[in-house]
């Protein structure tokens, strides 16, 4: 990450009005850093020049977007509603697919504390344009996202099969960060589901930093169920065993912890009375 953010610092110095992808990347990056700060002060100056630029609204509606998730992610959810609806707003006008799908996925993570049945409505959305062909990024951070509101909508079959999907193409593609996600989520889905041993193996994988840094993920009301799903896993299992599989996936390999949580789901999955 550290690496990411100095390369796209160095891109902001040379980039032109045109080139917004540089201050969405090094914002991202600063944000990951825990510099929400920086990140903010940085998404300003994109959008400034936006409309220094007259470069339309497309890149407005992005920064817009990125913010709102960055904004999400530390649990400042009203401000990250502002910045999605605008977002949104944008996107529609211009009636640009990417755009739009992106829009969505900024929208749905601001709402995740706040409005779930709205946050699950727009990450569906978003969902169906990426899979239609709209984005590719960010789909995976979006099938982790929805799987704990599917879940309590009772779409148990649907929350697992977008954790599989997303960590089966993470396999695939090399991508971490939305790995965090996934883990994350799949803690929340399996634990509903009476799973005991595997959330505890998570926290050990989140714990070790395998992905990405620990304070990345989820945030105000959903991370204080997090926590509380994670209390009542340590309670269950007693002290002893559940350090004990912390432990063991503190241990893992990336590749190891992306094999043994796909395993489970589809373990879990398999185990669903059929339709």
């Amino acid at each position: 990450m550290e690496g990411a953010r100095d390369l796209a610092l160095l891109a902001l110095e040379e980039a032109s009005p045109e080139h917004q992808s540089a201050h969405i990347l090094a914002a991202t990056a600063l944000a990951q850093l825990g510099d929400l700060d920086g990140a903010n002060r940085t998404y300003e100056d994109g959008l400034t020049w936006t409309q220094d630029a007259g470069s339309g609204g497309l890149w407005q509606s992005a920064i817009h977007a990125c913010r709102a998730i960055n904004l999400a992610q530390v649990g400042r959810f009203e401000e990250a509603r502002v910045d999605g609806e605008e977002a949104v707003a944008i996107a529609r006008r211009l009636r640009n697919p990417t755009g739009l799908s992106l829009a969505l996925f900024g929208l749905g993570w601001s709402l995740l504390g706040p409005d779930p049945t709205q946050a699950r409505a727009a990450l569906e959305e978003s969902i169906a344009l990426a899979e239609a062909g709209a984005i590719q990024g960010g789909l995976d951070a979006m099938l982790g996202l929805i799987a704990p509101l599917r879940l309590a909508d009772g779409d148990v079959a649907g929350a697992l099969d977008g954790l599989s999907t997303t960590v089966t193409r993470m396999r695939e593609s090399g991508e971490r960060l939305s790995v965090v996600n996934s883990l994350d989520s799949s803690l929340i889905v399996l634990s509903e589901l009476g799973e005991r041993e595997v959330p505890a193996t998570i926290t050990g994988i989140r714990a070790a930093e395998t992905f990405a840094p620990a304070g990345a993920g989820i945030a105000g009301v959903a991370r204080a169920r997090h926590d509380e799903i994670v209390a009542e896993v340590r309670a269950t299992l007693g002290d002893e065993a559940f350090d004990a599989a912390a432990a063991r996936g503190a241990a893992m390999s990336d590749e190891d912890a992306l094999t043994f949580l796909l395993t489970e789901l589809e373990c879990v999955r398999a185990g669903l009375a059929p339709p």
